[in-house]
């Protein structure tokens, strides 16, 4: 029996220990640690029957190792609630196994009633442990493998409930413990197995989380200025090889500015979420779009390949720009200045197509705001009525 002992402490204690080292490692799955403590009750009642040294501690020890069994179910327990994120009321199952425990205690210590004794605390195991099973079966959509676990644990429900009837015959007692041993193994190393898949996931999307982090504007979620040089770099190689064109667009919005002085930054970074859809909507899905500054974007047109398709796509952006923003019931009016380049006509260098591009959004500028102060100066020109002389 002692053989059985000591390979049931031996490998539910190592799996204990990797539950609760888990346990302590960022983003985790919860339900780790108390699945790590359950699994060192069961380890510490297997030690304090292996401890036995003649006949007259065996019902100590036993007494023992029940009391630890109980706490183990109700770890168990805890812990499936916590992995999947069940609210139950945890201080019920606690009360319920402290009575459990002094019925328990009182049977069997002071009246010395055996099957009166274990008969509660089994049925209370076998309880525990079947809606662990029950609660992994339900969810089973979520993964396959969940129905093996139930069987496992309910297998282990009928162990535990067998208890009473088969613990009287000592014949019993190390074919009761292998059995014990290799459910609980094969039980844990699913728990394991779930525990690392799910460690495995969090670590890929935090990766994917990352990576798009790196790549993606976080407000308005186009690609970065980084990831801009990154395609462009594939897309020069494409557009050469095809002897086609690629046009890179530089918009420059129209005092954008005074939103955020005006009605403040929450509210132009809505607006700025709001003009990158509408400039998505505008190109064409072979087009890349990028927030490259506070208000400036860049576009990667493929579908542009001759001047009329530049002016046409630009024209859109113009007219789906000059639709007036809703901010806090005022209409606020964002025009935008355009530039653009063309590789590999001009450069096969970004930066110096972006430089281009940028210098003919520039003298456009310039244009918008000489016309704005040309329309001031005529208004001052105007002859005052007779009314306003007198």
């Amino acid at each position: 029996m002692n053989i059985f002992l000591i390979f049931n402490i031996t490998s539910i204690g190592i799996a204990a220990f990797i539950l609760l080292y888990l346990s302590q490692i960022p983003k985790t799955k919860s339900g780790c640690w108390c699945w790590g403590i359950a699994f060192a009750l069961q380890v510490v009642g297997y030690l304090v029957l292996l401890s036995v040294e003649d006949r007259a501690q065996v019902r100590t020890a036993e007494y023992f190792h029940v009391v630890s069994l109980l706490g183990y179910g109700t770890v168990l327990l805890f812990g499936t609630f916590q992995f999947f994120d069940i609210q139950k009321r945890q201080r019920n199952y606690i009360i319920a196994a402290s009575v459990i425990t002094l019925w328990y205690s009182i049977f069997f210590f002071i009246f010395e009633w055996f099957f009166a004794a274990s008969i509660i605390p089994s049925i209370y195991m076998a309880y525990c442990v079947s809606v662990v099973g029950w609660i992994f079966y339900k969810k089973r959509h979520k993964n396959k493998e969940y129905i093996l676990l139930s069987l496992i644990t309910w297998l282990s429900a009928v162990h535990y409930l067998d208890y009473p009837f088969l613990r009287q015959n000592i014949a019993f007692a190390p074919y009761g413990f292998l059995i014990a041993g290799i459910l609980n193994m094969v039980l844990v190393i699913f728990l394991l197995r779930f525990q690392f898949v799910h460690f495995r996931q969090r670590l890929i999307d935090a990766e994917a989380l990352a990576l798009k982090l790196a790549y993606h504007d976080s407000l308005t979620g186009l690609i970065n200025r980084r990831r801009l040089f990154d395609l462009f770099d594939t897309l020069k190689l494409l557009v050469i090889r095809r002897k086609e064109k690629l046009t890179v667009i530089f918009i420059d919005l129209n005092d954008f500015k005074m939103i955020n002085d005006n009605f403040g930054h929450d509210a132009g970074d809505h607006s700025l979420v709001k003009i990158a859809r509408r400039i998505k909507s505008v190109v064409r899905d072979t087009d890349v779009v990028s927030r490259v500054g506070g208000d400036e974007f860049v576009i990667l047109a493929l579908s542009c390949q001759n001047q009329a398709g530049i002016e046409e796509l630009v024209s859109r952006i113009k007219e789906c720009l000059k639709e007036p923003l809703i901010i806090k019931q005022q209409d606020h009016l964002v025009g935008a200045a355009i530039g653009y380049a063309v590789c590999p006509d001009q450069s096969t260098n970004l930066e110096t197509l972006l430089s281009l591009a940028d210098s003919h959004m520039f003298k456009q500028k310039q244009a918008h705001k000489a016309d704005i102060e040309g329309t001031e100066n005529d208004s001052d020109l105007v002859e005052p009525t007779n009314a306003e002389v007198k």
